[in-house]
């Protein structure tokens, strides 16, 4: 555990090896994620859960991708469900594109950035949980050499005019 503490167990950091110097490696944070028995121990019956997906690009210009899960104190309906997606995306768009990647991060482990998610959230309604189960760098294929597209298998639609025999009648 990096932080030393038992109750974070269930956050995974993501490393990727930068450098070798004389006697030690250097490292690059590239994600952070929840274990998924942890998401699974958040969702209960008879209140409802939110998950999304938003790519951003931090102020460091990073591509990164974050996805939230709230879950609510009791079940709701859908337009409240759509006023918490809308309030969700406007706080992390502006979170997210005006602090650089590491102090995201750094966030994220210290459960500040989710504290201050709910506290924003709970205006609209009241959340029992309010977690973010994924947040990285996006990989971008052009600075590998490859091509940004990737070729995906033609399909070739059925043609529905075409008329299919009736089965033949039991006498």
């Amino acid at each position: 555990a990096i932080t030393g503490d038992p109750q974070k167990q269930n956050i995974v950091l993501s490393f990727t090896m930068n450098g070798n110097t004389a006697n030690a490696m250097t490292t690059v944070s590239t994600g952070y994620r929840l274990t998924p028995a942890a998401i699974r121990k958040t969702m209960r019956r008879s209140k409802s859960k939110i998950e999304d997906s938003f790519k951003f690009t931090t102020s460091d210009n990073m591509l990164t991708i974050i996805k939230p899960v709230l879950v609510t104190k009791n079940r709701t309906n859908g337009a409240v469900l759509r006023n918490l997606r809308r309030t969700l995306k406007a706080y992390l768009t502006k979170k997210v594109t005006t602090t650089t990647f590491e102090n995201i991060l750094l966030d994220l482990v210290m459960h500040k950035l989710q504290r201050e998610l709910q506290d924003a959230l709970k205006k609209v309604y009241p959340l029992s949980t309010c977690e973010i189960k994924y947040f990285a760098r996006v990989k971008q294929k052009a600075e590998h050499g490859k091509s940004e597209t990737t070729e995906q298998p033609v399909v070739q639609p059925v043609s529905t005019t075409e008329q299919i025999p009736a089965p033949a009648a039991v006498a």
